[in-house]
């Protein structure tokens, strides 16, 4: 029995043994990565439990900044919009403060609906020696002295053609209107100063901006319509529609204004000022600013649909065509937009500045560039047609040619279609030459105020309005204008040959007392011929003869 618990102890002890020595030893080394395990471990998820409060505050904060904005936010839009109110108002009362003091002030120098009393010319027009205004001259090529008349002593300064009259304003600031088939001052109209702008005219109305102020004149007997007072100074042409006027001002915005209450309708803000004008057009209001830039703004939207820019500013009126919008820029080149799309159609190089709005007549456009050439050039493509070197403005329009201003006060003309110059005459002593791409008259001014109109006989353009028979089946009254003297020879030639048989049927044999009655015959003839003989005009006299005084005189008779 003892060995039997002897070697059950021993087995015991060994197996004791044997699991101790298999468990394994602890070192301080492992003590310590525990020790470190167990600190890191409670380090994070206080780390973690502290982010997790950061987040929770973080949300709250953004929450609570979002909320004071969008109060702030409500408070400001009402702070402002109640700002806005108030300063339109004052705006209003101080703007119809001073139009009707202006108002008040103007009706107590002229009363509105009454004509004024201008001083009308009341001295005849010098006779001036020229080389234009010779008989000589104006018997070669056809052309007609049709009237001359004076401003009074006042030079004129500048000019407006339409179809119908001649407007001028001289150095004394008053405005005439003169008839330009005989030279007739319809009305005149004094202005409180020099108008801004160019002359305007659209329906019956001609518009002139003086003083910061538009008149609006009745087109037939010059009694103003209306006077608006802009707030603003004016800075660009005005534009036209039929209850608006759209015009620039030095504060750089474009303003719409309607004509009859007064009341602003919209304005602009381009980003520089609106020199270049606006053009009107059905779908949108083009804008040119001095940055160079062209914008097509549409009413009611806070961008325009499209914008183009040039190299350099904008300082001449824009003009319309079909499908561009073309003007010349200080860049040294005329553009042509497409005012549908915004992108450059084409843009021609020039080698100097042109300081009038360009002329667009059918297919093609016109302009001249200081000292360098007036140029023909094609709409659609920008494609040179002809040029002409050191050529000026238009100053009237014929059938077949265009006459356009010289250097040294000279007045050249100029084939259409090729551009070739077909004679050159001087002006002097006249200083003013009106630009016309209207009709076909010439008018010049001198420094003393005398006005003469020059009618292109030859080269006239056709009438717009057909001439209508009286009676059915009976051809058309000849027009207004007079023909060329080519056209009345035919009538002419029949007229004397009637004379000689006349004189045939008069050697007849017939008794003694018929001899007077046959000697009465061609005389009858013969005054029949004599009026077709005064109307023919007399032959040109070929070069370098001069025509006799007695000559001279007589065709001057019948000219003036």
């Amino acid at each position: 029995m003892a060995r039997k618990a002897a070697a059950l102890f021993l087995a015991l002890f060994l197996v004791a043994s044997w699991g101790s020595a298999a468990e394994k030893r602890k070192t301080w080394v492992s003590q310590v990565r525990a020790y470190s395990g167990r600190a890191f471990k409670s380090i994070g998820r206080e780390l973690s439990g502290w982010m997790v409060t950061m987040r929770k505050n973080v949300v709250s904060v953004k929450d609570g900044t979002a909320r004071g904005v969008k109060s702030i936010q409500r408070g400001g839009r009402r702070t402002v919009a109640s700002v806005r109110n108030t300063t339109s108002r004052m705006w209003r009362r101080t703007y119809n403060a001073t139009h009707n003091t202006m108002t008040g002030v103007a009706r107590t120098f002229v009363p509105v609906g009454t004509q004024v009393e201008a001083a009308a010319p009341t001295v005849a027009a010098r006779e001036l020696t020229a080389p234009i205004i010779t008989p000589l001259f104006l018997r070669r090529n056809d052309i007609v002295l049709a009237w001359k008349t004076s401003t009074g002593g006042r030079p004129l300064r500048k000019s407006m053609v339409l179809d119908d009259r001649f407007i001028v304003e001289d150095a004394g600031h008053e405005l005439y209107s003169f008839d330009p088939r005989n030279g007739v001052a319809q009305w005149v109209f004094p202005l409180p100063n020099a108008s801004q702008r160019r002359l305007k005219a659209r329906n019956n109305s001609v518009f002139v901006v003086a003083n910061d102020t538009l008149f609006e004149l009745d087109r037939r007997i010059g009694m103003p319509r209306r006077r608006l007072v802009f707030t603003f100074p004016v800075a660009s042409d005005p534009a036209f529609d039929d209850t608006n006027v759209v015009v620039g001002g030095w504060d750089r915005r474009v303003y719409s204004i309607n004509r009859e209450t007064r009341v602003k309708s919209w304005t602009y803000l381009p980003m520089g000022a609106p020199e270049g004008g606006v053009a009107l057009a059905p779908n949108a209001t083009y804008i040119a600013d001095v940055t160079g830039k062209v914008i097509a703004y549409v009413p009611g939207r806070r961008r325009g649909d499209w914008e183009y820019q040039a190299d350099d500013a904008i300082r001449v009126s824009l003009v319309m065509d079909e499908n561009h919008v073309i003007f010349p820029a200080e860049d040294l080149f005329v553009h042509a937009v497409n005012r549908f799309g915004g992108f450059r159609s084409w843009k021609f190089p020039v080698k100097g500045f042109v300081r009038q709005p360009v002329w667009v007549e059918g297919d093609r456009c016109y302009f001249s560039a200081e000292g360098d050439a007036f140029y023909a050039v094609g709409t659609e493509k920008g494609d040179l047609i002809w040029s002409v070197p050191n050529g000026g403005w238009p100053v009237a329009i014929g059938k077949d040619n265009i006459y356009i201003q010289g250097p040294d006060s000279e007045i050249w003309c100029i084939e259409r279609t090729t551009g070739k110059k077909v004679w050159t005459v001087s002006t002097k002593p006249f200083t003013y030459v009106a630009r016309n791409t209207t009709t076909d008259h010439i008018y010049l001014g001198s420094a003393a105020g005398d006005v003469y109109a020059l009618y292109l006989r030859g080269d006239h353009l056709e009438k717009k309005k057909p001439v209508k028979p009286t009676k059915p089946g009976e051809e058309p009254a000849a027009p207004d204008v007079e023909k060329p003297a080519e056209e009345q020879a035919p009538a002419e030639e029949k007229a004397v040959e009637t004379e000689p048989e006349a004189k045939e049927e008069a050697k007849a044999p017939a008794e003694e007392k018929e001899e007077p009655a046959v000697e009465e015959e061609p005389k009858a003839a013969e005054e029949e011929a004599k009026p077709a003989e005064e109307a023919k005009p007399a032959a040109p006299a070929p070069p370098g003869v001069k025509p006799s005084e007695k000559e001279e005189e007589e065709e001057e008779e019948e000219e003036f």
